[in-house]
Order: structure tokens, then sequence, then C-alpha cells
């Protein structure tokens, strides 16, 4: 699924897999699977075909820092036990 920005979701809403709800939009019902929504309140546009890539899972937040932590120079990410400490407890900490 994808929300738009600034979209309002009210009350016990099911947004369905592979459903685009345009910015700003108020949702009040639910919407089905790969369905259009936008206005306020909410209206179906039409259908939505295609590839879903923007319903793959997220990757972890300590992934992405260790994505991050990898691309810091050499210099940086050798600079001993403590900073090895540090980025251990960070990551711990993200993934908490």
């Amino acid at each position: 699924m994808l929300i738009g920005a600034g979209a309002t979701v009210l009350g016990n809403i099911t947004v369905g897999k592979g459903a685009q709800v345009a910015a700003g939009s108020l949702v009040l019902k639910d919407v089905p699977p790969k369905t259009m929504v936008a206005g306020s309140p909410a209206r179906p546009l039409g259908k939505v075909s295609g590839a879903y890539s923007f319903c793959r899972p997220l990757p972890s937040r300590a992934a992405v820092f260790n994505t991050w932590l990898s691309k810091l120079p050499v210099c940086v990410a050798n600079a001993g036990a403590s900073f090895q400490h540090i980025c251990d407890t960070t990551a711990r900490s993200i993934d908490a």
C-alpha cells in the first residue's frame, strides 16, 4: 500500500494490498486492494496496475545503520575498540 503525505485514515479502516491513497485524502471507508483513492472524503479513482515495488518490506534500522557504517572511511572505522563498542551499543539500541 502507498499512503500519500498528509493523508488521514480514520477509525478501523483497512487499506488493501497494492492500494494507493493520494496525498491529503481523508479515508473514511475501507480501500479495496489495488485501488487508488483521493479526495475528502476519499473516493475510488480507478484500479492500480503494474509492479508494486513499494510493497516490499523495509530494511531494519540496524541494517540501514550497518550499511552507513560500512561506508565510513577506513581510518574512522578502525579507530579502536571504543569506537566499535559505540557502534555495537548503537546497533543494539536501534533494534530494541
